[in-house]
C-alpha cells in the first residue's frame, strides 16, 4: 500500500459506498483532455502526411513507367508533393509532441504539488511509521513514470491506427 492510499482522506462517495466514476488515471488526466485530443488530431494529420511520400513514390513510378512520353511536369509535381508531405509530417509531429510534453510538465507539476500539499497535512507521527524512500519514490519516481502515458502513449496509439488505415485506403 502506498503512502498516498494510506494517508488519503475518505471521500464522501466512499463513505456512502459509491464508487467514483472513471478510472484513477482518467480522473488524473481529465484537466488535460482537450490538449491531448488536440495533440491526437495533430498526430493523425502527421500520420496521414507520413504515408504520402510512399504514395508519391508509387504514383511517380506509374508516371515514369507509363507508355509514351513521360509527363515531366506531373512527375515533378508528384515528387514535390511527396517532399512537402515529409516536411508537413515533421511539423505536425513536432506540434503534437510539443503539446503532449507541455501537458505532461503541467500534469507532473500539479500532481506533485497536490501530493506535497496532502503530505503537509498529515500528522508528523505518520512519517515515523514509514520509510522516507517510499515518499520520495511516490513524489518523484512514480510521477515521472507517468510521463510516457501523457507525453507519448496517446499520440503513439493514434499513429499506430491512422498510418495503416491511410495506407489501406490508398491501396483499395
Amino acid at each position: 500500500m502506498s503512502f498516498v492510499e494510506d494517508a488519503a482522506p475518505v471521500s464522501p462517495h466512499a463513505k456512502q459506498g459509491i464508487a467514483p466514476s472513471g478510472s484513477s488515471v482518467g480522473r488524473l488526466i481529465a484537466p488535460m483532455k482537450s490538449t491531448l485530443v488536440t495533440a491526437c488530431v495533430l498526430q493523425a494529420i502527421s500520420s496521414a502526411f507520413g504515408v504520402m511520400p510512399f504514395i508519391a513514390v508509387a504514383e511517380l513510378g506509374r508516371v515514369l513507367l507509363a507508355e509514351g512520353p513521360t509527363d515531366e511536369g506531373r512527375a515533378w509535381l508528384i515528387a514535390g508533393t511527396g517532399a512537402a508531405a515529409m516536411l508537413l509530417q515533421f511539423v505536425f509531429f513536432m506540434a503534437a509532441g510539443g503539446l503532449t510534453h507541455l501537458a505532461d510538465v503541467d500534469f507532473q507539476f500539479h500532481l506533485r504539488r497536490s501530493m506535497a500539499t496532502h503530505l503537509s497535512m498529515v500528522p508528523l507521527g505518520w512519517f515515523n511509521d514509514r520509510n522516507a524512500g517510499a515518499e520520495k519514490k511516490a513524489l518523484e519516481d512514480d510521477v515521472s513514470a507517468l510521463h510516457h502515458l501523457v507525453g507519448h502513449s496517446y499520440t503513439n496509439i493514434v499513429a499506430a491506427l491512422v498510418t495503416p488505415l491511410i495506407a489501406l485506403a490508398y491501396l483499395f
